[in-house]
């Protein structure tokens, strides 16, 4: 997904710095979770600023809400989960090149089963029937930080309403056969 509207933040940051980031916005949109941090803006423009000088600290996208003004810091781009039809937020994505581009099968994908690697977005892939003892509790499907979200979801409880889902089956048990 590629917003249509770009917005350079100039006039917060000095001239030097304000051809290097690009903002996406997206109104009614919440790049919801994976905040680093956040706070009271002055304004949209401020926290996109925001963002900016914490580029080098991993901030890639925001999150604003119009009415209280809290700015929300975000260490992924899209954010954890994207959710439209937020009349008071307005999100963005720091870099529109680099990060509306879809990771690519397999280069920047990654199966980690020691907890999230650095560097990577992950979705954790579990099963609450499974013993404690088989570790699927530490299991993760990532793509690299730098890419979009692809929207990979993860549910032991059958098909995820509104998304198109793959089967994962495990022919050697019939205990999973809803994932």
């Amino acid at each position: 997904m590629r917003p249509a509207l770009i917005l350079l933040v100039a006039g917060v940051l000095t001239i030097a710095e304000a051809w290097r980031y690009q903002v996406c916005v997206e109104n009614n949109v919440d790049y919801w979770g994976a905040d680093l941090r956040n706070f009271i803006a002055k304004n949209f423009n401020h926290c996109a600023s925001e963002c900016a000088r914490d580029s080098a600290k991993g901030c890639r996208s925001i999150t604003y809400h119009k009415g209280s003004r809290r700015c929300y810091l975000k260490h992924t781009p899209f954010g954890a989960t994207y959710k439209k039809s937020q009349s008071l937020l307005k999100s963005a994505n720091l870099d529109c090149d680099k990060f509306s581009k879809l990771p690519s099968w397999p280069a920047d994908f990654k199966w980690a089963f020691a907890g999230p690697p650095k560097g990577y977005t992950c979705v954790k892939i579990w099963e609450a029937a499974s013993p404690a003892a088989h570790t699927w509790n530490d299991n993760f499907m990532c793509w690299r930080n730098d890419r979009a979200d692809p929207g990979f979801r993860w549910s032991m409880a059958g098909p995820i309403p509104g998304q198109r889902c793959t089967q994962i089956c495990y022919p050697w048990t019939k205990v999973y056969t809803n994932h």
